[in-house]
């Protein structure tokens, strides 16, 4: 028998076992330190980023096996028989990737979401995750296809490589987002919109520490694109057709939408040398701009409607009502399909007819005014237009930046055109010479891929008016110089034309709380008048956006005025004072009159 007491026994193997779990929590600090040591992280981190460009290299080659059995790549989604979107791209090439029993477990006969395949959203590949952004558990993929009727994936279309006139190798077809919510089998991806804003937007940061985001190119390769990717290069790497739409397709006009980018919203008080006016009558102001699009006049011709035609009245009889009642845009001058129209008292149910129409025929835009509508006791008069133009064969942009002269000297800009030299007949032909008089005095029209709208461009000496501007011009188009006979570009002559963009908002204050003086419309006052204009033209055509706002509200007290905003720029004489807080005496002062003590830029 052993004399060793077991309560000693225990008491004596105690402490090597508190001494193990103090190694073992020294270990565990240790490899945390590692981990929070920054070399260590960024180690970690670029190992994950290689998992990621892995797994789209893997998606590049599924998807050009799919392309070499089919014949084409897969389409963005599939439809039923009444539109609706069914499967997902990610879905068709499943058997490419080796997920052969997934595939057959999938139900084509159902909706991606239906009773059967929503037991299949936690069985998502591991290829459509990016650990640098969280795994696949929970069904959601990091890979997005741009889709786009001007994109590798033409909504509901599949392409092949043989329609990608940009070139495989120049054409982008998957996107990585970090803060993508599609589910693995949705059928939703990212729109053309969306993704010319994701590596140049901060709203989408592809890598919060890196700035970088991977593509997939048609070709199979994957590339990392930097945040500081100039925007019109990286516009067209996502073009896959020269810009224009993918051809055999008569493509909706809210299809088209969205294929610019307007850049940032404006106000009309950020540009100071551009004047946007609703009316054609205004005078041209040297070195200024005058911008005009028809959507305010016609949802004041709508308010003239409801009076009964007459003109309309305001308070003080403004300038500004005065050239609006002067003049009226013909509807005939517009296709049914590119605008709506509608107007009329809010307790009538307006709003409803607005957004119906707005439904019927642009269900996909976005509308920027009409955010806070009218009290139930009103009235609302909007219009909303958008055209899309594409040209039929894509311009050149120009290496070499176009000298625009003004009052104030030379600005190097952004062109497009066509270049002295080894210009295309067929991108040649879209542009006709409606009138030469000099090399600056002429106008061009460039046909438009519809060939029901054309644009027009004329270098020429103003008239006092925009108006009798555009009578001027309109009358050369018509009987041009007698001298003028050469109606085509010829070979070896050079084209060269701005790239505008335009994304502006203005509120037309001249007639706010302006009370309207008409028997059937006592006491109502307009209180919103508003215009947004986006434009943008360059190489491969010109996208027009416009909708426009009159507000009314019934009611004996006026509402307050909007705040004016002001400007605090010392571009003038002014004092500069230094002193304590509460004296009266400056301990320095100056009078600043001329520039002799600023600094030369």
């Amino acid at each position: 028998m052993s004399d060793t007491n077991p309560a000693d026994s225990t008491a004596t193997d105690s402490p090597p076992r508190r001494s193990l779990r103090a190694v073992w929590v020294l270990l565990g600090l240790v490899v945390l330190a590692l981990l929070a040591y920054s070399p260590v992280r960024q180690f970690l981190e670029a190992e994950r980023r290689k998992t990621c460009k892995n797994n789209m290299k893997q998606l590049g080659l599924a998807l050009a096996n799919y392309h070499d059995e089919y014949g084409s790549f897969p389409p963005a989604y599939t439809l039923d028989a009444e539109g609706k979107r069914m499967h997902s791209w990610r879905v068709l090439i499943l058997p490419q990737l080796g997920e052969d029993e997934l595939y057959a477990a999938y139900r084509f006969d159902e909706p991606w979401d239906g009773p059967h395949n929503r037991k299949l959203f936690e069985q998502a590949p591991a290829v459509f995750a990016c650990p640098s952004h969280g795994d696949a558990s929970a069904g959601r993929t990091r890979y997005l296809a741009v889709v786009s009727p001007r994109t590798a994936w033409p909504e509901q279309y599949a392409a092949s490589i043989r329609d990608i006139l940009d070139g495989v190798h120049n054409t982008i077809m998957v996107v990585e987002r970090n803060d993508s919510d599609v589910l693995w089998m949705e059928p939703r991806d990212v729109s053309l919109s969306e993704a010319q804003q994701t590596p140049l937007s901060v709203s989408h940061p592809p890598d919060a520490e890196s700035g970088i985001q991977h593509v997939l190119l048609a070709g199979g390769s994957v590339h990392a694109v930097s945040s500081e990717i100039d925007a019109d290069t990286y516009r067209s790497l996502l073009s896959a057709y020269g810009g224009a739409p993918f051809p055999g397709v008569e493509w909706p006009l809210e299809l088209l939408a969205g294929s610019y980018d307007f850049g940032p919203e404006l106000s009309s008080e950020q540009l100071p040398t551009t004047d946007v006016v609703p009316y054609t009558s205004g005078p041209i102001i040297e070195g200024r701009n005058y911008l005009y699009c028809a959507t305010f006049q016609i949802a004041w011709d709508d308010f003239r409607s409801l009076v009964g035609g007459v003109p309309i009245r305001l308070k003080g009889d403004p300038p500004f009502a005065a050239a609006m009642n002067a003049e009226s845009f013909p509807r005939t001058a517009l296709s049914e399909d590119s605008y709506v129209a509608r107007g009329g008292l809010v307790r009538d149910g307006i709003l409803k007819d607005i957004a119906a129409g707005m439904s019927k025929k642009f269900p996909n835009a976005r509308p920027g005014i009409l955010a806070s509508p009218p009290s139930h006791q009103g009235v609302a008069f909007y219009a909303y237009l958008r055209k899309d133009l594409p040209f039929r064969e894509k311009f050149d942009r120009l290496p070499d930046p176009l000298q625009f002269t003004t009052t104030s000297g030379k600005h190097a800009v952004a062109a497009f055109g066509l270049p002295e030299t080894d210009a295309e007949a067929i991108v040649r032909e879209q542009v006709t010479v409606l009138d030469h008089i000099s090399d600056d005095d002429f106008i061009l029209r460039i046909e438009t891929a519809n060939r029901q709208d054309e644009i027009v461009l004329a270098k020429v000496v103003p008239g006092k008016t925009f108006a009798e501007t555009l009578a001027d011009v309109h009358a050369r188009i018509k009987s041009p110089d007698a001298t003028h006979t050469r109606r085509e570009v010829e070979e070896g002559e050079p084209v060269a034309l701005p790239v505008l963009t335009l994304n502006v908002k203005r509120a037309f204050n001249e007639i706010y709380r302006g009370a309207i003086e008409h028997p059937e419309l006592a006491d109502l006052s307009i209180t919103r008048a508003t215009q947004i204009i986006r434009f943008r033209l360059d190489e491969a055509g010109a996208q027009l956006e416009s909708e426009a706002e009159i507000i009314g509200e019934f009611g004996e007290d006026e509402p307050p005025p909007p705040p004016m905003p002001r400007r605090f720029i010392f571009d003038r004489p002014h004092l500069i004072l230094l002193q304590e807080l509460g004296a009266t005496a400056p301990y320095f002062a100056a009078w600043i009159g001329n520039a002799e003590l600023m600094e030369a830029e």
